[in-house]
């Protein structure tokens, strides 16, 4: 029996389709039972939270292996309580609830390198330096998971895209109203959710310690920012990168600006070398395919 957490979520949805559909029996751990009882009719369901060790104890009876997704990212200062809560005291208490499990494959964010040098690739021995508390939170549920006695994974996930994601859900938004691009320099490396996916499926079985998860290289932001505005019928409009930055902090939206426009370039060789993960899905394709989702309403659905 395997135990995922944070099924609901973005990512979780899409490891879980994969897992079922692939015949493995999963159990997840959900505060809403008839929601996810009508998603995933073929999981068994255990109503809970990372948050509830009561709810945890009775999910981890007779769990093997655990999948563990929940946790909250933001980058509000507002939010530093429930990202400490949910990422960190969550993470421990499902380790202390699952410790007879054999195995536990946990979602790990880059975000504990923060923002990579110019001309730098980080592999998992790169440096440690979040400039988020977000990204601290991720580097210490990392580390409770890898000193927990388990056999265990952490795979560093580059920001995840695809139709159904919040934040990108944000970022086109921002895009379709006529936000400018910053004239930047920086790479952007990010992954479809399902080589994401696809990467939790291979952690099951093989694999230790952390790996790098992420599409095969990273692309220029800008010509990133400039196609997704193409495609929403803007014309994109590129400004000096520091006047976006004063732009930015004016309007309330500094840190999401630093986040969104920050360098990032993994090195994926090792998840390459002892995982076999080899990033399939095409970047041109598959956001002309998250610009259909957005055009067609069903974000606002999906609220």
């Amino acid at each position: 029996m395997i135990l995922v957490t944070g099924a609901g979520g973005f990512i979780g949805q899409s490891v879980v389709e994969r897992l079922l559909a692939k015949g493995y029996q999963l159990r997840l751990l959900a505060r809403g039972r008839e929601r996810s009882e009508e998603a995933f009719p073929k999981a068994e369901i255990a109503k809970g939270d990372v948050l509830n060790p009561e709810s945890l104890e009775k999910a981890a009876m007779g769990v093997e292996k655990i999948i563990h997704l929940a946790g909250l990212t933001s980058y509000s200062d507002r939010d530093k309580e429930r990202l400490y809560n949910i990422n960190v005291k969550g993470t421990e208490a499902l380790l202390k609830a699952c410790k007879n499990a054999e195995r536990i494959i946990f979602a790990s964010s880059v975000a504990v390198y923060g923002e990579t040098g110019k001309d730098e690739k980080a592999d998992e021995n790169y440096r440690q330096r979040p400039d988020s508390f977000y990204g601290a939170t991720k580097q210490m549920a990392e580390r409770l998971v890898l000193e927990s006695g388990l056999d265990s994974v952490a795979l560093r996930m580059a920001p995840v895209y695809g139709p159904g994601s919040r934040s990108w859900k944000k970022i086109l938004r921002f895009m379709e109203m006529g936000f400018p691009i910053p004239k930047t320099g920086s790479f952007t490396h990010i992954v479809h959710v399902t080589d994401a996916a696809k990467a939790f499926e291979i952690a099951l079985e093989k694999g230790k310690g952390v790996y790098n998860i992420a599409d095969k290289k990273p692309i220029p932001f800008a010509d990133l920012a400039a196609e997704l505005a193409r495609l929403l019928g803007k014309r994109p409009v590129l400004l000096p990168d520091n006047l976006m930055k004063i732009l930015a902090y004016s309007a309330g939206m500094g840190t999401l600006f630093r986040i969104w426009t920050m360098n990032r370039h993994y090195d994926i060789s090792k998840a390459g070398r002892e995982l076999g993960y080899s990033p399939k899905a095409e970047l041109q394709k598959e956001i002309r395919r998250v610009i259909r989702w957005y055009k067609s309403g069903m974000h606002r659905a999906e609220g």
